[in-house]
């Protein structure tokens, strides 16, 4: 009987660590999943040439929201940070030049816990 609790325990412990996969941003909070038109992006670039694509995209908070940037590919083309929804918030450098849209001049200042989901050949 003792043998089937201290298993019982065992088998519990472990499907409790599973339920989280152990993915938190700095402060602790669990990382949001990557929204289905970010995934939809992905889906286009990965249909391009490797050249015609961006090199990766990063998740980020930004001004309290989940944001993600996609850097600039070529030339006088600008980097994108969008939200969430795909709404494009601003366009952090780039383009003629150099300095974006100038909506958010901060960005590479204020974004927080970076992280890359998703790589150039992947």
């Amino acid at each position: 009987m003792n043998r089937l609790i201290l298993w019982t325990l065992v088998l519990l412990t472990t499907l409790a660590a599973c339920k989280n996969n152990g993915s938190l941003t700095s402060s602790g909070v669990p990382e949001p999943a990557t929204p289905v038109c970010i995934l939809e992006k992905i889906k286009e670039f990965n249909k391009l040439g490797e050249k015609y694509r961006p090199k990766f995209i990063m998740r980020y908070s930004y001004k309290g929201k989940t944001v993600y940037y996609i850097p600039s590919r070529c030339c006088d083309v600008p980097a994108e940070v969008f939200d969430e929804n795909c709404v494009l918030i601003c366009q952090p450098e780039g383009g003629i030049t150099g300095k974006g849209d100038g909506k958010c001049p901060d960005f590479k200042a204020d974004a927080k816990d970076g992280k890359v989901i998703w790589e150039n050949g992947q």
